[in-house]
């Protein structure tokens, strides 16, 4: 209900405190750049805004699933939000037709993970996948 409602995808609870978490899992090691969904739907028309427009998610957190371990991003939602309406001009947007994209065909803003890390910030975490045995 809560996803609907307010279009985040995890609530976590620290210190009695509830912070919305936007989820994005990616398979594949990181790009350049993380792409930043700006209308979640071309193929058809709707046009709809993209998650970085209509999460009300507190925190965005970026992962890499990888063959041996999860690479994962964590930044300030509204922060990262700020920082793209206010320098979306000075990026590369694109339409994604490709993999679990070609049933919808996004519209991404590329941001090089530099000027993210350098404007917005985020906390990296490296988990290794254990092995069995």
């Amino acid at each position: 209900m809560v996803q609907k409602t307010m279009d985040i995808d995890l609530l976590v609870i620290e210190d009695s405190l509830g912070k919305f978490v936007e989820e994005k899992f990616i398979d594949h090691a990181p790009y350049k750049n993380i792409a930043i969904e700006t209308i979640q739907n071309t193929k058809f028309g709707n046009n709809n805004p993209g998650w970085i427009h209509v999460s009300k998610a507190d925190i965005l957190a970026w992962h890499h699933c990888l063959e041996d371990r999860t690479q994962s991003f964590f930044m300030d939602l509204p922060k990262l939000r700020e920082f793209y309406l206010k320098n979306k001009h000075k990026y590369r947007h694109i339409i994604t037709r490709t993999g679990v994209c070609a049933k919808t065909h996004p519209r991404n803003c590329l941001i090089p993970w530099e000027d993210i890390y350098d404007y917005v910030g985020y906390e990296y975490v490296e988990i290794p996948y254990k092995e069995n045995g």
